[in-house]
């Protein structure tokens, strides 16, 4: 019967808020979005009522460039996705006939009026950004030098309104060729690799496999209530969602706003952010990302607060929860749970095992999640992310957590996975080379008589919510290893619009927890058969359930390879390395390692240094508004007779 499945086409759910029923508001959607761009030549418009003050021409112009190009993307993306990609058989298939990058395709007539449109709109960008760049560099204390050399090439330009009317033009073509559109014969999916990807629903599980899932009774629940309350619900989730995942754009932007309105408002911002920060600044006292003592407790409102964001996500991406029927997790054991694919952000780790699902199979664990340190200094992220018992996923956090909760999650494969983590491809590369997680496990099954297990986790559905936008892998790679992160990340997911994850089902299937032997300063050859005995568990376990969740389709490549080793040849590999003797150079890093776990837990020098970056950022730009007023006003000064 499995094998049927796995040659079954995969079934697929339907799009963020596309369907059938969705072309019907597709005129009124292009009309607000041609509406939005009228807003654009407004207030292109409006700045030439305010040439003399800089500050003004600079917002207005900037707010000009966001709706003209709000209204110009989601006209293409959305535009076309609503009226080409919907359900035409009552089976509920997909036609998906419109991808965002689709070039070449849908006609002569569309290529030629696609063509004015993207160079109407890319000219109309270069003349409002070089006004608004030149607005902002004369609100500079050099700027009435720069103000000078600009003006010489500015007024070459046309006028901004001029501008604004050309991108009104632009949005027009723009609709009027997704009139023009001729669907293919054959799907750019099939033939591009930038045509919409595959999102997946699942199938009922075989025998010998148990699935939790309230999702879909809570979803039919929800559909009896109609009208503008159901809307408001979709809303809130989709919205829920776009904030969640976009926190570090949020918060860069917000950095960007209170440097321009301090030009404005310089000591109300100053006293505002003074006051933030003193107030959030004891909140990286006592490491929390190790001790964990800012994690929230099941009995407080606060906790019910927080659960209600799990329980829009759970309904949001279909979460289903899967594990052997004959397998169960004893609270009084401990656990060390590895989450794969990482996929791009990984945020269904964070949150799955604190559902009514995980709650229902795995009663009594409550295991804590360990994500990079770079999350714990983060505002909002690191708030969320301890407030729901995280811990930093270090030596010192491993064992900490482990010992505060009984059981921890990591993703082992790390940010690397993030560079092969494609939503086009049915294959999903697992990296394999991280070892450090299996010497911590071995070493903390010393510590204590509980038994401690190793315990594959694979989701199913978690590279199809988001992709990067391609780049050089190499250059990922650099930034890795030289910052902890990929400065190379521009995720994109729902319409191929930034940052707005994909409602795919996301199927979190468990596998049998394998016995961790205890070795005080393993050596490389016993972390290696360990090593290998967990990735064959875990190859095992996605093939056992890859066909009921929906990829049948889907294979597995381990980054480097490994050798497999089956439970049955387990005890004869250990055998041969079970009485190694341990490595001189280990035992002396163990005992350096164990000094500094011992030290107490203290303010990061990290993440005083990221507070010190927050606190500068907004200083100098309160300087350089204060500068930027005196030197304005002295150069005036001189100029003006009636100044002096």
């Amino acid at each position: 019967m499995a094998s049927d499945r796995a040659s079954q086409p995969k079934r697929k759910s339907q799009p963020l808020l596309v369907d059938e029923a969705a072309t019907a508001w597709w005129g009124p959607f292009i009309r607000m979005q041609i509406g939005l761009a009228g807003l654009g030549l407004a207030l292109a418009t409006a700045t030439e009522f305010f040439y003399d003050n800089n500050w003004m021409l600079f917002l207005l112009d900037i707010s000009s460039i966001a709706c003209l190009a709000t209204a110009v993307f989601s006209t293409h993306g959305i535009g076309g996705q609503i009226r080409y990609n919907h359900a035409t058989t009552p089976g509920g298939t997909l036609k998906q006939s419109w991808s965002f990058f689709q070039p070449g395709l849908g006609g002569a007539v569309f290529v030629v009026v696609q063509g004015l449109a993207w160079t109407l709109f890319a000219t109309v960008l270069v003349f409002q950004i070089s006004y608004c760049v030149s607005a902002f560099l004369a609100m500079g204390p050099a700027g009435h030098r720069l103000q000078a050399s600009l003006d010489t090439w500015i007024v070459q330009m046309p006028a901004v309104s001029v501008s604004g009317a050309l991108g009104l033009l632009s949005e027009i073509l723009m609709a009027a060729s997704l009139l023009t559109f001729k669907e293919p014969i054959k799907s750019p999916r099939s033939t591009h690799k930038s045509a919409p990807p595959r999102i997946t629903s699942p199938t009922s599980p075989p025998s010998g496999i148990t699935v939790a899932s309230f999702v879909d009774q809570e979803l039919e629940d929800n559909q009896r209530t109609k009208g503008l309350t159901a809307i408001l619900l979709r809303v809130r989730r989709i919205a829920l969602m776009i904030v969640f995942y976009n926190i570090p754009n949020l918060l860069i932007t917000g950095n960007i706003w209170l440097i321009m309105m301090s030009k404005c408002y310089p000591v109300a911002i100053g006293v505002m952010w003074s006051v933030i920060w003193l107030v959030y600044l004891p909140t990286f006292r006592g490491k929390p990302g190790i001790t964990g003592r800012r994690s929230i407790h099941k009995d407080s409102s606060f906790y019910a607060f927080l659960t209600w964001m799990i329980s829009d996500a759970r309904k949001y991406f279909q979460f289903r929860l899967a594990k052997p029927s004959n397998m169960t997790l004893d609270p009084n054991q401990r656990y060390v749970i590895g989450y794969h694919p990482h996929g791009i952000i990984p945020l269904g780790s964070v949150w799955y095992h604190l559902t009514p699902e995980w709650e229902s199979l795995f009663p009594g664990i409550s295991p804590s999640t360990l994500v990079s340190g770079v999350v714990h200094t983060l505002p909002v992220i690191r708030d969320l992310t301890q407030w729901f018992r995280g811990a930093e996923v270090s030596r010192r956090g491993f064992r900490a957590a482990l010992g505060r909760q009984g059981s921890v999650l990591l993703v082992p494969g790390g940010q690397l996975e993030m560079i092969d983590s494609s939503s086009y491809t049915s294959t999903t590369v697992i990296v394999t080379g991280h070892h450090g997680f299996i010497r911590l496990a071995m070493q903390m099954a010393c510590e204590c008589d509980t038994p401690l297990y190793l315990v594959p986790a694979f989701g199913f559905g978690e590279e199809d919510l988001l992709d990067n936008v391609p780049s050089p892998r190499e250059l990922q790679r650099w930034f890795m290893k030289k910052l902890r992160a990929n400065a190379m990340y521009f995720p994109y997911g729902a319409f191929n619009l930034p940052g707005i994850p994909r409602p795919a089902c996301l199927s979190v299937c468990i596998g049998d927890p394998i016995l961790v032997p205890p070795v005080p300063h393993p050596r490389a050859e016993q972390i290696s058969v360990l090593h290998r005995r967990y990735f064959t568990a875990l190859e095992d376990l996605f093939e056992a359930n890859k066909a009921h969740c929906g990829h049948g389709r889907d294979t597995l490549v381990y980054d480097p390879p490994i050798d497999r080793l089956l439970v049955r040849d387990w005890d004869s590999a250990w055998n041969v390395v079970a009485e190694m003797q341990p490595d001189e150079k280990d035992v002396h890093k163990a005992k350096i390692a164990a000094k500094v776990d011992s030290a107490t837990p203290g303010i990061d020098g990290e993440e005083i240094f990221m507070f010190c970056c927050f606190f500068t950022f907004v200083i100098v730009a309160l300087a350089y508004s204060d500068c930027a007023s005196v030197w304005t006003d002295g150069v005036a000064s001189q100029h003006d007779p009636y100044l002096k």
